[in-house]
């Protein structure tokens, strides 16, 4: 029997799953993750585990966001979707924070950029990488002893196009 890895669920805290060492999630439930557009207060439904998209295995983190019907509430153009955490998370021992996120329906020249913040609310990120098709991974240096607990980390996507009513963002397989 072959069974792989990333199909496993993950230990939540801790960062550990039972085979991989370093794997905070692979996304079998929603968990500790939410969705915002442009930084907004207001809340953004459609977030969900699906098997349409993984980086590996079967399943990622979903978000299905609806741009125009966001721009209408917001009063404002959607110019970027956030998928993050504001659970702290133990990161001393940690080098990097990696994961991998894909796009679909959201345009031409959608962008990810992983991001984290320390203890104090100090932010990093790695730069926006174009998202190619099928995804693009992620990586963040995190070595920094003020990251020994990351407060908060996410996904920034941008150059998004306002117009798409199914918009698609995608996360899987982060480490930390």
């Amino acid at each position: 029997v072959v069974m792989n890895a990333g199909d496993l669920p993950s230990k939540i805290s801790g960062g550990e799953s039972p085979t991989t060492p370093g794997m905070f999630d692979n996304f079998d439930r929603t968990g500790i993750f939410a969705v915002q557009v442009n930084w907004s207060d207001t809340p953004v439904t459609g977030l969900a585990v699906k098997d349409v998209w993984a980086a590996k295995g079967f399943s990622a983190l979903e978000a299905n966001v609806d741009l125009v019907a966001a721009t209408a509430t917001l009063g404002q153009i959607a110019n970027s979707v956030i998928i993050q955490t504001w659970t702290a998370q133990e990161g001393s021992g940690a080098t990097h924070l990696k994961l991998t996120a894909n796009a679909v329906d959201a345009g031409e020249d959608v962008t990810a950029k992983l991001w984290a913040k320390d203890a104090e609310g100090n932010s990093i990120d790695a730069g926006a990488v174009a998202i190619s098709q099928g995804g693009v991974e992620l990586s963040l240096d995190i070595s920094d002893e003020r990251f020994d607990t990351v407060s908060s980390f996410g996904v920034q996507f941008e150059g998004i196009d306002a117009s798409q009513t199914s918009a698609t963002f995608y996360i899987d397989e982060v480490a930390l």
